[in-house]
């Protein structure tokens, strides 16, 4: 892959801005799951594979390229929580408790 794994992401999904891709909705989130499963593993290296798991979903690295992608696909799909895997990436309850821990506004109807 000549572009770097992130930036495809981005221009598949037709986000403006890298950062556009954690706010995306579930529907959202399953077409990228599917953008993914459309690369192979060898395709980006293990460093790439591992950053977009990081960046996507805060979650820590894999060990091969192989089980990075999966990784992604599983928490994109939701997969990892039905089996208590550790992929939560950003919802919006953890957002929230983000923005208040940060000092940030917390949006009304959120706040505890």
């Amino acid at each position: 892959m000549k572009v770097p794994l992130l930036d495809y992401l981005q221009w598949k999904m037709g986000c403006a801005y890298l950062s556009d891709l954690h706010w995306l909705s579930g529907g959202q989130k399953m077409r990228l799951a599917r953008e993914i499963e459309r690369i192979e593993a060898p395709e980006a290296s293990l460093h790439e594979w591992n950053d977009a798991l990081e960046y996507l979903l805060g979650c820590r690295p894999e060990s091969t390229a192989e089980a990075a992608r999966a990784a992604l696909i599983a928490a994109l799909r939701g997969q990892d929580e039905q089996k208590g895997g550790n992929h939560g990436g950003i919802q919006a309850g953890n957002r929230t408790a983000a923005a208040a821990d940060a000092g940030g506004a917390v949006p009304a109807g959120q706040r505890s």
